[in-house]
């Protein structure tokens, strides 16, 4: 399933009642690092509308820090994906440490950039969180192309609980085994 762009100026500004947010995403996955994320994520968010990010301290879940990364969307999309913090697992698939750099100058995978920057612009734009899963290339700077299977979750964050400032999510990867639907769901 894919999704097209929808833009819009109209943000989310009723809270997800906590249980049904996470029932959404249970119905999605049973991966247990994404569940366990979305279940830290979301309750950290208490009776907001989004969560904010610095109500999450990453020490809480040490296990799942090297799948973590965090989006910049406080100066738009113009420059690029700023990416404020990118975890060793993600970044052992890019071939790069990419914390600090923008995801436009660093994003290698097969479904193109353009297609990615949606998906975050969805997240910044209409506070929406994204689940994805699929199958991809990307070029290894070291080990060449990899076929790999994703999956990816990505939750708005905002200070004043109005602006999507930032997005935290986790990525897993896995090299590719067999076909895999791909999916993309916001939710």
């Amino acid at each position: 399933m894919v999704s097209t762009l929808i833009r819009t100026n109209e943000p989310r500004t009723v809270a997800m009642n906590t249980m049904d947010t996470i029932q959404q995403i249970r119905a999605l996955t049973n991966n247990d690092d994404i569940l366990a994320f979305a279940d830290y994520v979301v309750a950290a968010r208490g009776d907001r509308s989004f969560t904010a990010l610095d109500s999450i301290d990453l020490m809480k879940i040490p296990r799942l820090v090297t799948r973590v990364f965090i989006a910049d969307f406080r100066n738009g999309f113009d420059d690029g994906i700023l990416i404020k913090f990118s975890g060793r697992h993600i970044d052992q698939y890019f071939g790069q440490n990419i914390q600090g750099k923008y995801l436009d100058d660093v994003y290698n995978g097969s479904d193109g950039i353009d297609f990615v920057r949606n998906i975050y612009w969805r997240c910044h734009a209409n506070g929406e969180i994204c689940f994805r899963k699929r199958s991809s290339q990307f070029e290894h700077r070291i080990l060449g192309q990899r076929d790999v299977l994703q999956k990816f979750i990505l939750f708005p964050c905002s200070a004043d609980d109005v602006t999507v400032d930032h997005g935290i999510g986790l990525s897993v990867y896995a090299d590719k085994v067999g076909d895999t639907e791909d999916t993309l769901v916001f939710i």
